[in-house]
């Protein structure tokens, strides 16, 4: 595998460097921000340009509801519980006709001595079901119950990689079948059940709690009475759609949706992930004003808020219409009432007991005139979900992704603005006046929004159109909040970054573009939040940076430049980078099995490429894009997701081996870009793909 882009002609003919793995891409960023720049920063887009003020530090970064086009989405299951399924349906009866299962898989681990489920139908192995795995080699197995037959690919597939795999019912009467990997058919057989109607169940065993999938899966497409492909074919490379025929089409939105013409409803088990991550380059460049950003809320026992000042008369609705409405995507289930939105004790839009509650009183010691409106609809962790309160006249509803989901004719209601005194005159993001862990929301909201005057969405309606794209300053509009204000920022659109001590962007030393991340080496660091993205188990990735610092000569400890971090200190397992006393980059791990230390001398004032390189089980360590070292057998599971350790550039632990100096362009990707000595890049690394 190369580190080489491909060139390509843009609009007004400037050329655009694109990478041919920038889905592979886990992390990049140019911290190319403004001087000075941190992540902490809220401007209100609004004219009335309101103060945001901070309790904590909820980090603003580019996982957001926009951060790749509809299509290009995956989720991710952890292999331990978590599973996707919906309802019986006549639709999944493919009967003794044709039929197409199809889907995107990306596999992280695979576990020795059990099969993996990608998908079966709900009551297997009882009746006429079927059931598609992937054994402990990394073939495509399908099991039909009717005649207890089992068929089996011969040829295998890799894990960290996406395949496609079809399963595909073709020439009603003949009966014949294949299971195709990436578009060849690894096996053929008949096939003649008359599959009954059943539910559709994903990651995981029809009728047992065990053989769960670990991965990703994307664009998961059902086609009933159809052979969508009768011989060898190349996979698309663009995101499957809704063809004649289509049952199910799932897995590649921000949402656990079904994108099919009659979409059915699906349950989750476990905390399945919507990710950024999918099989498809996309062709986008990531830019927060487009593709939108989001603020990080840390959750836990820690208060985390966006706080703005309520006294003003544009948060006095009287008797006119308003609407208030964001995003929101949760990271936990945890906390006890975790708000969404608070308005002092005026009106509060929190979780509780498995619902989204809504409470609106008209001033703060007035009358309740809107509660107990309550709903399991937008209460499903790990996936973005628009909400939006609307009163027209005397209607006032409430909206999660496009539904109703509470409403009352009569709220005919003078809104005063907040006032109390203290905390309660204020509006909250991400928690309540009390702040405290009772409140507290853990992870991500954007596109916050509060319109005075109009009601955006018809409250007489059932349902409302969900924003595809960014909100903007419409009429009538008094707090925008898009979050698209940080400047260290991914530019893979999957990771909020949080910046401790004094680091931030600096236009004083770049490698390329206008800026980079400056660390002055007391507790200054960045930290990435544990993302599927980071499950690289025991396949290949590279990890890539400029640096730029001085004489090391002085130090105690090894200075950092990106290691891995968890809730108990560092884990022993995760591979690091790092600067020794000697000046040398050194690749490490605490467990012993990996330490390459190079020859050339990079704490000298200037800039110098480093990259970390496992290609299968083997680490190579190259400066400059020179094989320095000793090559390392390295087969350790690397595995960074929700709850596991995380990223972190420039320290050990906060409080030593903090780095000293400049970073630029870190990259981290889930393949082995070099395996043999390379020119270093010589121009900013790829937002975008071929």
């Amino acid at each position: 595998m190369s580190g080489a882009s491909k060139i390509l002609m843009g609009s007004g003919g400037v050329d655009l460097p694109s990478d041919d793995e920038f889905d592979n891409v886990s992390f990049l960023s140019h911290f190319d921000g403004s001087n000075n720049g941190t992540n902490i920063v809220y401007d209100d887009g609004s004219d009335s340009n309101h103060t945001v003020s901070l309790t904590g530090t909820p980090q603003q970064g580019t996982f957001g509801p926009f951060a790749r086009p509809e299509g290009e989405w995956s989720n991710y299951f952890d292999g331990n519980g978590d599973y996707m399924y919906s309802g019986s349906s006549a639709d999944f009866g493919m009967g003794t006709g044709n039929f197409t299962w199809e889907a995107w898989v990306n596999q992280t681990y695979r576990d020795g001595s059990a099969e993996s489920q990608l998908f079966s139908t709900g009551s297997y192995p009882s009746g006429n079901n079927i059931s598609v795995w992937i054994t402990t080699s990394g073939n495509v197995a399908i099991h039909y119950v009717a005649a207890s037959s089992t068929f089996t690919t011969t040829s295998t597939f890799a894990i960290n990689t996406w395949t496609h795999i079809a399963v595909v019912r073709k020439g009603t009467g003949t009966n014949e079948f294949s299971i195709y990997i990436n578009g060849e058919a690894g096996i053929t057989g008949t096939m003649s059940t008359d599959f009954s109607a059943d539910n559709i169940i994903l990651a995981r065993h029809g009728s047992t709690t065990s053989n769960y999938f670990s991965g990703y899966i994307s664009n998961f497409r059902i086609v009933k009475g159809t052979a969508v492909y009768t011989g060898n074919f190349t996979p698309s490379t663009s995101a499957l759609t809704a063809i004649t025929n289509t049952k199910m089409l799932t897995c590649q939105s921000n949402r656990f949706v079904d994108k099919s013409a009659s979409p059915h409803a699906l349950a989750l088990q476990g905390t399945p992930k919507v990710t950024a991550f999918g099989p498809y380059l996309t062709s986008k460049i990531y830019k927060p004003t487009v593709n939108g950003a989001s603020a990080f809320f840390v959750g836990g026992s820690t208060a985390t808020e966006l706080i703005v000042d309520a006294t003003g008369s544009d948060f006095a609705y009287g008797t006119g219409d308003f609407t208030i409405e964001g995003w929101y995507y949760r990271e936990g289930t945890g906390q006890a009432y975790p708000f969404i939105y608070a308005m002092g004790n005026m009106m509060q839009f929190y979780f509780s007991s498995g619902n989204l509650n809504f409470y609106i009183k008209d001033s703060e010691t007035g009358s309740v005139v809107w509660s107990s409106y309550s709903t399991t609809l937008g209460n499903v962790i790990c996936e973005w979900n628009h909400w939006a309160v609307s009163r027209s006249g005397s209607n006032l509803s409430a909206f999660v992704n496009g539904v109703r989901v509470a409403t009352n004719a009569s709220v005919s209601n003078t809104f005063s603005a907040a006032s109390g005194g203290g905390d309660k005159d204020d509006m909250y993001l991400g928690g309540h006046m009390h702040n405290t862990s009772h409140y507290v929301f853990g992870g991500y909201q954007s596109d916050f929004r509060i319109v005075k005057g109009t009601a955006v969405y018809d409250p007489t309606s059932s349902t409302c159109t969900v924003p595809t794209a960014p909100l903007t300053k419409i009429t009538n509009t008094k707090l925008l909040l898009n979050m698209a204000d940080g400047q260290a920022l991914d530019s893979a659109a999957q990771n909020n970054m949080t910046l401790y001590g004094n680091a931030d962007t600096s236009t004083t030393q770049q490698k390329f573009g206008t800026a980079s991340l400056a660390l002055d080496g007391t507790s200054d660091y960045l930290d990435i939040p544990a993302n599927p993205a980071f499950a690289f188990g025991t396949g290949n990735f590279t990890v890539e940076a400029f640096i730029y610092t001085s004489d090391h000569s002085s130090d105690t400890y090894y200075r950092r430049i990106y290691m891995t971090d968890g809730p108990t200190g560092n884990n022993d397992a995760n591979p690091q980078l790092a600067i020794t006393t000697a000046g040398k980059v050194n690749a490490w791990s605490n467990s012993g099995s990996l330490d390459i230390t190079g020859t050339t001398t990079v704490s000298d004032g200037a800039w110098h490429h480093v990259a970390m390189v496992r290609s299968s089980g083997t680490v190579s360590l190259y400066i400059d894009g020179t094989s320095e070292g000793t090559p390392a057998s390295y087969t350790e599971d690397v595995n960074l997701n929700s709850g596991s350790p995380r990223p972190r550039i420039g320290s050990y632990d906060g409080t030593q081996g903090d780095f000293n100096g400049y970073i630029d362009e870190v990259r981290v990707s889930r393949v082995a870009r070099y395996t043999s000595n390379f020119t270093a890049p010589a121009e900013p690394f790829p937002d975008k793909g071929k």
